[in-house]
């Protein structure tokens, strides 16, 4: 556990096994970012949260439906649960959230922890919106807004007294997931980054960090893009389009024994540009 205060109100955590976890502090109780996926540390961030604040939770965002935002969802079952309509919709389908999916070759996860991982009661969101939300808790103000991109169900949170952005999953400083994107959504969602009046950016995995990282990501999904539009237009297979576009997967560095899942994801991410970029 590293807590970290991000301005007045805004709280984030970036240590866990998992996806970054946020808590808003408000005159009206805590808002909590996600929730985390392996028991313990879902047990731990709570006991976490319970001194920051004696209002207790006012209720809890999902930034979109991964397993890793998600499954922590259980121990606030009672509590407001707000997501994106497509959220609800995904978490609401047989292995939506994709846990069995990811957990199981997670060699850095004990068997023992990996059974208690799959027994967890997926608790669905139960208030959902389509473009936009606004939140107004006494002092603290925050904007929801809906952006896809990393997924359809995909989320930005802004708390608009510290001017801090959570991002989910739409922009983080390393390999990112992209098994459910759509590129070109995507990249309008990174865009719209650099025109918002913020100061700190908490992405949905690694280190906190501003605009300048989240420009760096922007290029990254723009070089890949570019290069796979070209080679389509100009004709070329899937196969090639795969072929061509395969080097860029060194503008990230791959992490050490996650390698060769992390290129079989890029590959099949190309696949999915060349789905988008040739669809009809």
């Amino acid at each position: 556990m590293s807590l970290e205060k991000l301005g007045k109100h805004t709280y984030a955590d970036i240590a866990y096994n998992g996806a970054n976890v946020g808590c808003i502090v408000t005159e009206q109780g805590m808002v909590l970012i996600d929730t985390l996926f392996v028991p313990k540390e879902i047990l731990v961030w709570d006991k976490v949260v319970a001194k920051l604040s004696d209002k207790g939770v006012r209720c809890v965002i999902n930034t979109h439906h991964h397993f890793d935002h998600v499954l922590g969802n259980y121990l606030y079952r009672d509590k407001a649960i707000i997501s994106h309509e497509a959220c609800y919709r995904e978490m609401a389908k047989p292995e939506g959230t994709m846990t069995c999916y990811f957990v199981t070759r997670r060699e850095d996860i004990d068997p023992a922890t990996k059974e208690e991982i799959y027994r967890l009661p997926e608790v669905l969101p139960n208030i959902t919106f389509k473009d936009r939300l606004s939140l107004h808790l006494g002092d603290v103000n925050l904007e929801l807004w809906h952006t896809g991109g990393h997924t359809e169900s995909s989320i930005f949170v802004h708390v608009l007294e510290d001017n801090v952005l959570f991002t989910g999953d739409v922009y983080q400083p390393c390999h990112p997931y992209m098994g459910q994107a759509h590129f070109g959504t995507w990249l309008k969602a990174l865009a719209s980054i650099q025109k918002m009046d913020i100061n700190v950016i908490v992405p949905g995995h690694n280190v906190i960090s501003g605009k300048a990282e989240a420009k760096h990501m922007r290029e990254f999904i723009r070089i890949m893009y570019d290069r796979a539009k070209k080679l389509v237009d100009a004709g070329a297979s899937r196969d090639e389009v795969l072929k061509q576009v395969h080097p860029h997967i060194s503008y990230y560095p791959l992490l050490p024994g996650e390698d060769k899942i992390q290129i079989y994801e890029f590959d099949h991410a190309v696949g999915n540009l060349y789905d988008e970029l040739t669809a009809r």
